[in-house]
């Protein structure tokens, strides 16, 4: 488990920014979350704020 505060820092200095807020898909399809080769604590933590925004991935 990585901890939140992993990206917390570019969260707040708005580092890290939303992509593709206004494009709403018309059907619900699953996310894919591709890491080639070893999987990292930066994709971990992408996935982990994917799962805290957006609870009904988890569906």
């Amino acid at each position: 488990m990585i901890d939140p505060k992993f990206i917390q820092a570019e969260r707040a200095s708005g580092r890290l920014l939303p992509v593709l807020s206004e494009w709403n898909h018309p059907e619900r399809s699953p996310i894919h979350l591709v890491c080639v080769g070893v999987r990292t604590r930066t994709s971990q933590a992408v996935w982990q704020f994917l799962l805290q925004e957006f609870p009904q991935l988890q569906e």
